[in-house]
């Protein structure tokens, strides 16, 4: 414990609040919250741990802070706030569920409108779902607007206001024209709240119109229409439908269910409107040591109903109780505007759906694991096949990848990317830039690249550095050539006696990857390997991106400093100091003369200069 946690300790009061914990680099590895703040805080540094999670957390606090708050709700309320906003490594985290649909009804407009989305940070907005299936979510949207027609477009309409002409939707029946600002928000509001209905579990009479309608079509001899109709009544049983089960009664409530095992947990909940599951989502969790599927279970609670215009039913059942229990019910209570109860079910069709959830999380897990299990035997099979084409003897650890980029040889650059166990590790990757090799030779550029890198690590290993850079060594290097890239770069390799391996990666004329080549001049043709193709591939193409990206910006820059010495007063050097100060062009041209005077050595007339510069510029262009 550091003097800064000793002296915030001694300061914390005896009131409700948010306590967050930041590691040495300023981040937010944790957001906590306490009904006394002083006693709660405390406990992490005082009392004996035999929590895992705990005493790693605890080894990477650095400093802290907190908020005060009138009541212990408030600060469960902003605990999970500021959790979604900082997604602290040590929380257990919802995964973001972007990708299930909803329907949003914008209550926040004067005219509402139904609308298909996968985000839900629209504030006065209410939602529905999520849903299975993007397309019967649409489908339904389309099948509501038909018989209860509301504005489709995002246009800002006010009654008495008319805004443009009336579009194609109008004319076709899906939209009642609002835009012609001459309808009534009460009048409209009928049809709002039919679809508020209809969303909210109430189809079947949606379902029995558009059925109604395609039997008219269909004895109208209309067959087309007929069958868009029945489409349209599928798609709406289908959003609804599709995971039905039949629950006892004929109330509206939540159920949830938690499962762990290993890395991963899962949360599956049950929306049951008038008796019926009529939407059924398992949300993936994040979770990083021991935590209980009770702990799970009253993050997933804070995190889901908080923050946006989800409904709230007035009872939520689960498995096991937790912790505070009656603090969510409080907090959920004050949120939904109504009493709300979360229990543990006692009467068997509930406790039975419970059951049915936990077992959906455990198998949506157990895929999970099974994919996993199947991910790294591929990917074992895939480093042998690797190291069995290439003559590497062993397990191939660490593989680094080398690729050069250069415009007619000017601006060349290197970049290594580099696979752990054959996963890229980005923060391992290094870019050089070229500086000794002839323009435009490539096999030169590689030598050179490939030489500084293993001179790094050799003066690292001498120098017995703390944080090397450059270490540890590769198992194999490929190189972005054929034979004769790797016959230059194996003589420096050898130099070294490390046992490394070189090979390389040859591309065809439309630069796709072809084969593999061994330090034997022995091709591979990369369709015809059993498990190491996409490996192969993603390195190649990676490597490339690296390389052409860093190239493009070291170019850029070579570019901007070119034009900057155009500038009169502007060097070399200050040209440099320039860009070193504000990064890029954009930044520069935002700078007045106030902050250009602010770079070492820049004297009042040439900031003028450069201000006038960019100024004539802009106007030229």
């Amino acid at each position: 414990m550091n003097d800064k946690i000793k002296k915030k300790l001694e300061s914390l009061p005896d009131k409700p609040g948010v306590y967050i914990m930041y590691d040495e680099k300023k981040n937010v590895i944790y957001v906590g919250k306490a009904k006394i703040l002083k006693n709660r805080v405390r406990q992490y540094f005082h009392a004996s741990q035999d929590y895992i999670k705990t005493i790693k957390l605890v080894e990477h606090i650095d400093d802290l802070d907190y908020f005060i708050t009138d009541t212990e709700v408030e600060a469960l309320i902003l605990e999970s706030n500021l959790i979604k906003r900082y997604r602290p490594y040590y929380n257990i985290l919802l995964k973001d569920d972007k990708s299930y649909p909803y329907i949003m009804l914008t209550l926040n407009e004067e005219y509402p409108r139904l609308v298909f989305t996968r985000d839900r940070k629209v504030k006065g907005a209410r939602y529905f779902g999520p849903f299975v299936s993007a397309y019967n979510a649409r489908k339904t949207i389309e099948a509501i607007n038909r018989f209860y027609p509301m504005k489709m477009c995002a246009k800002n309409v006010s009654f008495g206001h008319p805004v443009g002409r009336v579009c194609l939707n109008y004319h076709i029946g899906l939209c009642s024209g609002v835009c012609r600002g001459d309808i009534p928000a009460e009048e409209y509001s009928k049809n709002v709240n039919e679809a508020k209905s209809i969303l909210s579990g109430n189809y079947r009479r949606l379902v029995k119109r558009l059925e109604e309608e395609m039997e008219k079509s269909a004895e109208s001899l209309n067959f087309e229409a007929a069958a868009n109709y029945r489409n349209l009544a599928q798609s709406v049983r289908g959003l609804f439908e599709k995971q039905k089960i039949n629950a006892a009664g004929n109330d509206n409530h939540d159920i949830i269910s938690a499962a762990a095992e290993g890395k991963y947990a899962a949360v599956q909940i049950f929306k049951v409107r008038s008796g019926n599951i009529v939407s059924a989502n398992i949300s993936d969790i994040i979770k990083r040591s021991d935590e209980s599927a009770a702990d799970i279970t009253a993050s997933f609670i804070k995190q889901y109903y908080t923050g946006a215009e989800i409904f709230i039913p007035s009872e939520i059942y689960i498995n096991d109780e937790f912790e505070d229990m009656s603090l969510y019910e409080d907090m959920l209570s004050s949120l939904k505007g109504s009493k709300v109860a979360i229990k543990v079910p006692k009467k068997a069709d509930k406790k039975k759906l419970c059951i049915l959830a936990e077992k959906n999380a455990r198998m949506h897990i157990q895929i999970r694991l099974g994919k996993d299990r199947y991910a790294a035997e591929h990917m074992k099979n895939a480093l042998e096949e690797i190291a069995m084409l290439t003559g590497f003897e062993g397990s191939a650890h660490r593989i680094e990848v080398y690729d050069i980029s250069h415009t007619g040889g000017s601006d060349g650059v290197g970049a290594m990317s580099v696979f752990v166990e054959g996963k890229l590790a980005r923060n391992q990757a290094r870019k050089f830039k070229i500086k000794y090799s002839p323009k435009g030779d490539d096999y030169a550029a590689l030598s050179e690249v490939v030489f500084r890198r293993l001179e790094r690590a050799k003066r690292e290993i001498e120098n017995e550095e703390e944080n090397p850079r450059f270490l540890p060594l590769p198992d194999i290097i490929f190189l972005d050539g054929g034979i004769n890239h790797i016959n230059i770069v194996k003589k420096i390799v050898d130099e070294y006696n490390l046992g490394i391996v070189t090979a390389g990666l040859v591309k065809d004329r439309r630069h796709h990857l072809r084969a593999l080549v061994n330090s034997n001049g022995e091709e591979f043709d990369v369709n015809t390997l059993n498990y190491s193709k996409r490996l192969l591939n993603e390195m190649s193409e990676t490597v490339h991106k690296s390389a052409v990206g860093y190239h493009r910006k070291s170019r850029s820059k070579s570019m901007l400093l070119s034009n900057l010495t155009q500038i009169r007063g502007v060097g070399e050097k200050t040209a440099v100091a320039l860009l070193d100060a504000f990064g890029s062009e954009e930044e520069l041209k935002k700078a007045d003369i106030d902050r250009l005077l602010t770079v070492k050595g820049l004297s009042t007339s040439t900031a003028q200069n450069i201000v006038e510069y960019f100024a004539e510029a802009d106007a030229n262009n």
